[in-house]
């Protein structure tokens, strides 16, 4: 089994587009992925597997956007560094040309889909928008960076379905803005290097701290009040500085993200609409099913 796994991933590798299912000796799931004229490369994959899987295989020195959609995974690199990302996270890497190893455990669902370009690539896109001096930290601070998948990362992503199978110039030009966009909103994410929207760093600081909890658990967030109070500002000037650093409101902000993480767990099918409500925050049912439907 192991072999047959370690031909399959070798065989990958090999093709700039593809389409491939796993080896019925290991499990069910395939990968999907596409390099664009430009170097960018792009994966789906999804995996079930049979029993306990150890996976090694040796990575390029590039940068990777990795984002989990279903169980979340562990993995050591080659200089002993333990790096994990959770579901529903995105995680920044940068590879070092060296080997990466993890185990799959039996019988869950993995769902990931990345973003890779070489780092020569990556600071080719990167240099006419952001300071050399944030580019050249970006391998001691990046890899390993989690964050959380946003509603505007997982509209982009919905957008790399069976990449594999894509054989239109302009369509090959769309998913890489798409992956250049993601590029920008991961970097937000994880390393804070937006426009400061205008704002007193003190109170960016709050409204990143604000957003950081709503990414984090927004089943769990108190109310406009509540969370001026801990912040020492007033319910308004915290929903206007919100609303100017992220396009939306507070409220509209903790929806959307309950109501993404209400779409992972239901499409996982391990449970009810009524178990999904309650965990998402929603203390009547049909108040979720309602908001569901107009998100979806």
């Amino acid at each position: 089994m192991v072999n047959s796994l370690a031909d399959w991933y070798h065989r990958t590798q090999l093709s700039t587009s593809l389409e491939a299912s796993l080896p019925k000796d290991v499990g069910n799931g395939h990968i999907s992925r596409i390099s664009t004229p430009q170097g960018v490369c792009l994966s789906e994959w999804k995996m079930r597997y049979h029993r306990d899987t150890p996976v090694k295989g040796d990575v390029g020195d590039e940068l990777r956007l990795l984002f989990c959609l279903g169980e979340g995974v562990e993995w050591r690199t080659a200089k002993g560094d333990t790096l994990c990302v959770k579901a529903s996270q995105g995680c920044l890497c940068v590879g070092d040309g060296t080997t990466e190893s993890m185990r799959y455990a039996s019988d869950l669902d993995y769902a990931f889909r990345q973003i890779s370009m070489t780092r020569v690539r990556a600071e080719q896109i990167l240099k006419p928008f952001i300071p050399e001096s944030v580019i050249e930290r970006l391998p001691q601070e990046l890899n390993g960076r989690a964050f959380a998948i946003t509603g505007n990362m997982r509209r982009l992503l919905n957008g790399f379905d069976r990449a594999g199978s894509i054989d239109n110039g302009l369509e090959m030009m769309r998913l890489e803005c798409h992956a250049r966009e993601l590029l920008a909103l991961c970097l937000e994410q994880a390393l804070g290097i937006a426009g400061d929207a205008g704002l007193h760093p003190d109170d960016l600081a709050a409204v990143r701290a604000v957003r950081k909890r709503i990414d984090a658990d927004a089943a769990s967030m108190p109310d406009i009040a509540a969370l001026a109070k801990e912040y020492a500002v007033s319910p308004s000037k915290l929903s206007r500085d919100f609303k100017q650093a992220y396009g939306m409101s507070i409220h509209a902000c903790v929806i959307e993200a309950r109501l993404d993480e209400a779409a992972r767990l239901l499409s996982s099918g391990h449970m009810s609409v009524g178990a999904v409500a309650e965990q998402v925050g929603y203390a009547k049912h049909s108040q979720f099913s309602e908001a569901f439907r107009r998100r979806f």
